[in-house]
């Protein structure tokens, strides 16, 4: 998967649109590692250019296969509402099939100039049901933990990953002091978190 998800258990509730924090982490590690900033272009690039060449073909087009990724939700609390239920992660989990499978109710109304960037992906989120130590689970982690109350700064605190080549980790948390949401992503700039950070409205 090389990805992780992290949000606050108050995004999660919240109705009112938040904006993703992803852009200040994403500087302040690059001020500390202003080596990794190039490879991390780079990356960019050669992605983008996979992705422009694409554009214009039918992505409603089936795929042969259907991906599985499986999923961990790992929840940090300590007892409080931020231990969220497992309703919320079976109904986010459905959220995102909803919205990678392009079955959107509102999906007529996306503006003209981004219709043809829309589509069925081709791969489905599944809760995980067997844990790196091949024990059967529900892909629902809980972890009581005072890391509830998230520092954006501390990249060591992702303690609780399985290894996310096999897993895409959420990590569930109270508070975050950048933002209700965040992200790393891209493998070459980010070693220690290889993470990818998704945010939906929806939960």
């Amino acid at each position: 998967m090389d990805s992780f998800l992290l949000t606050s258990s108050n995004a999660l509730r919240s109705q009112s649109q938040h904006l993703c924090g992803q852009h200040a982490v994403t500087s302040n590690w690059f001020e500390k590692n202003p080596d990794l900033k190039i490879n991390y272009e780079r990356t960019a690039q050669n992605i983008q250019r996979s992705l422009h060449s694409k554009i214009n073909g039918n992505q409603d087009q089936p795929t042969e296969e259907i991906i599985t990724i499986p999923v961990v939700f790992h929840i940090l609390h300590l007892g409080g509402p931020e231990n969220i239920s497992d309703e919320q992660i079976f109904d986010q989990i459905r959220i995102l099939n909803r919205d990678y499978q392009k079955l959107n109710a509102d999906t007529s109304q996306v503006v003209s100039a981004f219709k043809n960037k829309i589509a069925k992906v081709g791969f489905k989120f599944v809760l995980a049901g067997i844990d790196p130590e091949g024990n059967c689970t529900n892909g629902i982690v809980r972890h009581y933990s005072s890391k509830n109350f998230w520092n954006a700064d501390s990249l060591q605190d992702f303690t609780f990953t399985w290894p996310p080549e096999r897993y895409l980790n959420f990590y569930i948390v109270k508070s975050i002091n950048l933002a209700p949401a965040y992200t790393f992503y891209l493998e070459s700039a980010f070693p220690i978190m290889r993470m990818l950070w998704y945010v939906n409205p929806g939960w």
